[in-house]
């Protein structure tokens, strides 16, 4: 049951949702008059927004939890509502409504709250907004902003050690991806490793080496493949799940050592993690740009299928981070909503303005040139034919079934 949850969250309370009923449209009057075979629609505006959740709390410590979120459902949130993260929808600003109730189940461990809530203003990233390149930037840089959160140097002071081989094992399995090979950080990433030990006892240095070393901030503006880098920055975050599952396993020891150890790897492997996520976020906003380019220095074309398949897999990346996180003064969560949100739209757009894939057939053989012109009315859109369709000789177009965009 609870693998179909998704998580949701209320003034940085956390909860679980299976479903979400909303309630939308717009206010209509509807007026008859004697003599008039035809009615009089007025309509006076978009309706209220109406949000409904059947909300559960999981876990060891879900009465606690459930006692919280109480609290926080009876204070007033004032003149422009609370925050809501809403699973599918991104963040709203709301109300709560209505008198919530709640259930405990002792065997299951489990508190379910119906919840209401009406919509208090805008969607904080509205349809309106013409670009989303700034909020994609903003995300990664909050996704790096905090990468390792509440990690404590001084509590692996006697086991600096052991950690460092743990972070050196995540730091291994990255140095295998695809990431780190397309953009040469090999070097990089194993003297990174040789430093270990000693950066684990200085949470500053080590923050700046993370973002130094495995950041893409010095490529900011720079001509690269961006789609490439995207795709394999959400990949290299994946293939760290694995570490994190060899390090939580630990847990089944109960003493301070193995606490210490567990707490301060999974904090590193989390800020490994995040930094690809960040990566691979703001590359979305150079892909179909000037800077879109192969190793040979030609102009990358964006290709609508492409777009929308890197969309998919980093949000489905995203997803799944949110997953792993679930605690409730922690801001990760709302970054990574944030995040979801605005890939979503921006990659959604890009697709949507490159047009849809056609097929089609030439009688006679032609060149790219000619047939993007005779097509768009613009040759310069022949890089586009000849990539799509991996043309050997751009002059001579075979007679075959090509794909082609709609636009």
């Amino acid at each position: 049951m609870f693998d179909d949850l998704r998580q949701a969250s209320y003034q940085n309370i956390v909860f679980h949702v299976s479903a979400s009923e909303f309630n939308f449209g717009r206010r209509t009057v509807l007026h008859e008059f004697p003599q008039r075979d035809k009615p009089f629609v007025e309509d006076l505006g978009k309706a209220t927004r109406k949000f409904t959740f059947t909300a559960f709390i999981v876990g060891s410590d879900y009465v606690t939890r459930a006692k919280r979120f109480v609290e926080v459902l009876e204070t007033n949130p004032g003149e422009t509502g609370g925050d809501l993260v809403h699973p599918w929808l991104g963040r709203l600003k709301v109300f709560p409504v209505d008198t919530p109730v709640i259930q405990w189940n002792i065997a299951k461990r489990i508190a379910t709250l119906t919840l209401n809530f009406v919509e208090a203003g805008e969607l904080l990233y509205p349809k309106i907004v013409t670009s989303w390149v700034n909020s994609l930037f903003e995300s990664a840089n909050n996704l790096y902003k905090d990468i390792l959160g509440d990690y404590d140097p001084e509590s692996i002071t006697e086991y600096v050690t052991e950690v460092a081989e743990i972070a050196n094992g995540a730091l291994g399995t990255l140095s295998d991806t695809n990431f780190i090979k397309l953009l040469g950080m090999g070097p990089t990433v194993n003297n990174f490793s040789v430093e270990m030990a000693s950066l684990l006892l200085d949470k500053d240095k080590l923050k700046d080496r993370i973002i130094t070393d495995l950041g893409i901030a010095s490529l900011a503006a720079s001509s690269r493949d961006w789609k490439s880098i995207s795709s394999s920055s959400a990949s290299a975050r994946d293939k760290m799940i694995s570490t994190v599952a060899a390090v939580t396993s630990l847990t089944a020891y109960s003493s301070t050592k193995t606490s210490s150890i567990t707490n301060a790897s999974a904090s590193i492997e989390k800020a490994f993690r995040l930094t690809m996520l960040g990566n691979a976020v703001a590359s979305t906003a150079y892909i179909g740009t000037d800077y879109d380019q192969n190793p040979e220095g030609t102009q990358v074309a964006p290709f609508a299928e492409d777009v929308l398949r890197i969309r998919d897999d980093l949000l489905n990346s995203l997803d799944n981070e949110m997953l792993l996180g679930g605690i409730d003064d922690d801001d990760t969560y709302s970054t990574l909503a944030d995040a979801r949100y605005s890939v979503y739209n921006h990659l959604s757009e890009l697709a949507s303005d490159l047009g849809s894939v056609e097929e089609i057939k030439i009688d006679e053989s032609t060149s790219s040139l000619a047939l993007a012109y005779d097509r768009y009315g613009d040759a310069s859109r022949d890089l586009e034919i000849v990539q799509r369709n991996n043309i050997a000789n751009p002059l001579f177009l075979p007679t075959e079934t090509l794909k082609v965009s709609s636009k």
